[in-house]
C-alpha cells in the first residue's frame, strides 16, 4: 500500500513541478494544479479501496467464521466523489446463511447501485438551493451528473427546519394575484 501511494505521490509530485516550470500565468497553473490534486486525491482512493478488497480476501479465517465464501472476483465499480470518478474492483461473497455482498462497500458505507457518492450528492443539493439543478451539475460535479440526480439528491437531503422566535398570527390573510398561475407540487403539502 505504501508502495502505490508512494509512486502516487512521486507522479504528482513530477507533474506538479512540470507545471510550475511551464512558464504559463498563474490561472492556467491554478487551474491545472487544481485538476491534478483531484486527480491524486482519485487514484489514492482507488488505491486504498483495493488494498482493503485485499485485506478482506486474505483474512480467509475471519470470512469463514462470519459465513462469507468468494463467488467471484474483480467486479469494477465507478462512483463518483467531489475529486473526481474513483473505479476500483472489488470481490463478490456469497452468504452462508443466503444472499449476496460486496464485504469492501459495507465495510465503506457505499450503498449498492449507488453511483454518486454522499459527499458529492450534499454538495449538489447545498448547490441547487442556490441555482438551477443544471448550474449545480456544471458547477460541482463538471456535468457528469444529470439535473434528475440533482433533483433526487435535494430531495433526499435532510434539513432542519427553523422556526421562528416569535410568530404573529393573523386571523384572516388576503391575497390579490392577476393572471399568476401556480402550480400545484406535492399536493398534501
Amino acid at each position: 500500500m505504501e508502495t502505490i501511494i508512494a509512486c502516487i505521490a512521486k507522479e504528482f509530485i513530477k507533474k506538479i513541478a512540470e507545471t510550475l516550470v511551464s512558464g504559463e500565468d498563474f490561472t492556467e497553473i491554478e487551474t491545472k494544479v487544481c485538476c491534478e490534486v483531484a486527480q491524486c486525491a482519485a487514484q489514492i482512493t482507488d488505491a486504498y479501496l483495493e488494498h482493503l478488497d485485499a485485506a478482506i480476501e486474505a483474512d480467509k479465517v475471519g470470512r469463514r467464521k462470519a459465513g462469507y465464501c468468494i463467488e467471484r472476483r474483480g467486479d469494477e465499480r465507478k462512483l463518483l466523489t467531489q475529486f473526481g470518478e474513483v473505479a476500483y474492483n472489488r470481490t463478490y461473497y456469497k452468504k452462508a446463511a443466503g444472499g449476496y455482498e460486496y464485504l469492501t462497500d459495507s465495510a465503506m458505507g457505499i450503498e449498492s447501485r449507488r453511483r454518486v457518492s454522499e459527499g458529492l450528492g450534499l454538495a449538489l443539493a447545498e448547490a441547487a438551493k442556490d441555482m438551477s439543478y443544471a448550474k449545480a451539475s456544471r458547477h460541482i460535479a463538471n456535468g457528469s451528473v444529470s439535473r434528475q440526480s440533482v433533483m433526487w439528491h435535494l430531495r433526499g437531503s435532510e434539513t432542519q427546519r427553523l422556526e421562528p422566535a416569535d410568530l404573529r398570527r393573523v386571523s384572516e390573510l388576503h391575497i390579490d394575484a392577476d393572471e399568476a398561475h401556480i402550480t400545484l407540487r406535492w399536493a398534501k403539502k
